[in-house]
C-alpha cells in the first residue's frame, strides 16, 4: 500500500506547484494502520474480485482518509498540532498550504479510484453519475 501512495505522491509533483506535492506526500505517507486499505483488500478478496485495480481503489480510500485527516487539524477544526508523534501538515507547512493540499487530496482520490474501476471509462462516467446504476458481479459460482 505504501508503495501505492508513494507513487501517486509522486504523480503530484506534475500536477500541482510546490509546496502542495510536499505536502501532500507529507500526509499521505505519515505512519499508520492503513486498516481502511486493509479492509478494501479484505472485501476484494471476499468477493472474488482481487485483481490489480483493487491497490488503486485502496489506495483511493486512504487518500480521501488522509485529507479528511489534514483538514481536522486545522486552526478551524481541531487545531491539532501533532498526529501521530509528528507535526500536522498545517505545522510542517502552513495553513493555507495543509488547506489547500487536503482540497486536491480529494481530487488525488478520484484519479486513484478511476485507475481502479474496471469498467469502460463510458461506464466509469455512468457510475459516477449515479452510483445507484452500477451492476455488481454474480457471485462466483452462483
Amino acid at each position: 500500500m505504501d508503495a501505492t501512495l508513494e507513487a501517486w505522491g509522486t504523480r503530484a509533483d506534475a500536477w500541482w506547484r510546490h509546496p502542495l506535492p510536499a505536502a501532500i506526500r507529507y500526509s499521505l505517507l505519515s505512519t499508520g494502520k492503513r486498516l481502511r486499505p486493509t479492509l478494501v483488500f479484505a472485501s476484494a478478496e471476499a468477493g472474488g474480485g482481487a485483481g490489480a485495480g483493487v491497490a488503486e481503489l485502496a489506495a483511493a480510500v486512504e487518500v480521501v482518509h488522509a485529507y479528511s485527516l489534514v483538514h481536522d487539524d486545522l486552526p478551524c477544526m481541531d487545531n491539532d498540532d501533532l498526529r501521530r508523534g509528528r507535526p500536522t501538515t498545517h505545522r510542517a507547512f502552513d495553513v493555507g498550504t495543509a488547506t489547500l493540499a487536503g482540497y486536491q487530496m480529494v481530487a488525488l482520490g478520484a484519479a486513484c479510484s478511476t485507475r481502479g474501476w474496471p469498467h469502460s471509462p463510458s461506464s466509469r462516467r455512468a457510475a459516477a453519475r449515479s452510483p445507484s446504476s452500477c451492476s455488481v458481479p454474480p457471485e462466483r459460482g452462483a
